[in-house]
């Protein structure tokens, strides 16, 4: 095949965030970004998180194309088939909010705000 070159975005890693620089630039790129692309694309949380427990098991087994189903079913944790519901997805996301929240650090104004906004997201399901 004559004229075949690889192209790819250009990015800026920052940290665990990743920019698309919005450039084509000539060869292939040196890792996947496929998660990153997930999650702009709002994939939910828990996904992501799955995502990324499979992605470190398969860079640190070194596997090979053949072995990639068989290494994430087995060695991985047990886990209940869960289908993940992408309508409850908003509710979800909220209670994890709210079990994040470190009351006691709020102050008394905070609180109000935070609840505020957290009404508003409930509202709008």
């Amino acid at each position: 095949m004559e004229g075949v070159e690889n192209y790819c975005i250009s990015v800026r890693e920052h940290g665990e965030d990743v920019i698309f620089l919005r450039k084509i630039i000539p060869g292939g790129a040196d890792k996947s970004f496929g998660i990153h692309v997930a999650r702009l694309a709002g994939v939910p949380h828990p996904v992501l998180v799955r995502a990324h427990e499979i992605q470190a098991r398969l860079e640190v087994s070194n596997i090979n194309q053949k072995g990639i189903g068989q290494n994430i079913l087995e060695d991985g944790p047990k886990r209940a088939d869960e289908q993940v519901n992408l309508f409850d997805f908003a509710k979800t996301e909220i209670i994890n909010e709210l079990q994040s929240i470190d009351v006691m650090a709020l102050t008394p104004m905070d609180a109000i705000n935070k609840l505020f906004l957290l009404r508003e997201k409930a509202r709008k399901l």
